[in-house]
């Protein structure tokens, strides 16, 4: 890293003086990151943010800096009750963090319980998040324990038996 400290999310320096993240910082940082999402607190989370942050969740989809992040995680945090996030290292290169995720929350609008699961892409610089690229999918957990009705109709006559879980 080009930085003297790195940031564990949660507004702790966890590292000083770091050439580059290793596998146990970088999940430290992960850690402290969760941690903080659990806290519910906007200013706390941004805290973790460059001012000119991006995150995008694709090409259409960009929010840049930390006021158009603050209103997303605002709107995003009073849509979702009970929320459970786990988020998992896959990799660390330099400056940047490949995460697995998972998550479970209530839909403050229609009660319904709903899982998440994605992968995530971080780029830290000064120690801070400056990019934050997300995948996702969201499903019903109705529509989970019933995997026929959650189907792609494109795929309604594929055998069932050939399908696996990935956990």
């Amino acid at each position: 890293m080009t930085t003297s400290e790195v940031h564990d999310g949660a507004g702790s320096t966890v590292a000083r003086g770091a050439p580059g993240l290793t596998p146990e910082l970088a999940s430290r940082i992960i850690d402290g990151v969760v941690l903080t999402f659990a806290s519910g607190r906007v200013d706390l989370i941004l805290q973790g943010f460059t001012e000119d942050a991006e995150v995008r969740f694709d090409p259409a989809t960009v929010l840049c800096g930390r006021n158009r992040i603050k209103e997303f995680l605002e709107d995003r945090l009073t849509e979702r009750t009970d929320q459970h996030l786990e988020k998992h290292l896959r990799a660390v290169d330099g400056d940047g963090l490949a995460v697995d995720w998972r998550d479970r929350w209530t839909d403050a609008t229609t009660g319904r319980t709903m899982h998440s699961q994605g992968t995530e892409f971080w780029t830290l610089r000064d120690g801070l998040l400056s990019a934050w690229e997300i995948t996702s999918a969201s499903r019903a957990e109705a529509d989970i324990a019933e995997p026929e009705r959650a189907r792609p109709t494109g795929f309604r006559n594929l055998p069932t038996q050939h399908s696996r879980s990935v956990s």
